[in-house]
């Protein structure tokens, strides 16, 4: 009988894990951000801190640091979430905030653009003062150092739209079998036949298809 309530104490415990999890009443979670997602979760979640971790994956320092920003997701409250990014996977959102290290760690402030750079210990005792007030005593960067700043979205996009040729690329190999030198070649001529379009609709796009009234303005001459 004893094997028997051990079992039935184990399926209990799972029982109420499971049943936590589904009412969203365990937390712990690290969101994990992409390029895409980054904005978007941020309106989402305008109401609430971010601590954003920009890592690597072969970077042991970041290794090291995941289960305490794990720990950490769980201590916080609602207002504050802990996210990370990987920023070899997701270069374009990693250029906007500058990133040049791992880890590196951003605090976005809720209704706000402010964003400030976490230079804390990187015990949980130590990310909870800050959280908790700490970055109060901390400078915001400027506008022009922000990543919501246009040196920060410019770069950002460039290399997005580098990834953006390099999926397509990858995606015309894979789907017709030819080569790099020939996806490159498709490319181009879509390219150009699209601003061939753009300079079409701008030669034209004003020009006025309704007749006129040779006969009217006689008579007002």
């Amino acid at each position: 009988s004893t094997p028997q309530l051990g079992m039935g104490r184990w399926l209990v415990c799972r029982w109420w894990l499971w049943l936590l999890w589904l009412t969203g009443v365990a937390q712990g979670v690290v969101l994990e951000l992409t390029t895409r997602n980054f904005d978007a979760k941020l309106r989402e979640n305008s109401d609430a801190h971010f601590l954003v971790e920009f890592y690597a994956p072969w970077c042991g320092h970041c290794q090291m640091l995941a289960p305490v920003l794990e720990d950490l997701s769980e201590r916080v409250g609602s207002d504050v979430i802990v996210a990370k990014v990987d920023a070899t996977a997701h270069m374009a959102l990693a250029r906007r905030f500058n990133v040049h290290g791992f880890p590196s760690l951003f605090f976005l402030r809720a209704h706000s653009s402010e964003v400030r750079i976490y230079e804390g210990g990187r015990a949980v005792d130590s990310f909870m003062f800050y959280l908790k007030g700490g970055w109060k005593q901390t400078e915001a960067l400027s506008f022009m150092q922000s990543p919501y700043g246009p040196s920060g979205r410019i770069k950002g996009l460039v290399i997005a739209i580098g990834n953006l040729v390099l999926d397509t690329r990858d995606w015309l190999k894979q789907s017709f079998g030819i080569s790099s030198a020939g996806a490159y070649a498709a490319m181009g001529g879509s390219a150009f036949v699209l601003f061939i379009v753009f300079i079409t609709i701008l030669a034209f796009g004003g020009f006025d298809p309704a007749p006129r009234n040779d006969h009217e303005h006689a008579h007002r001459d």
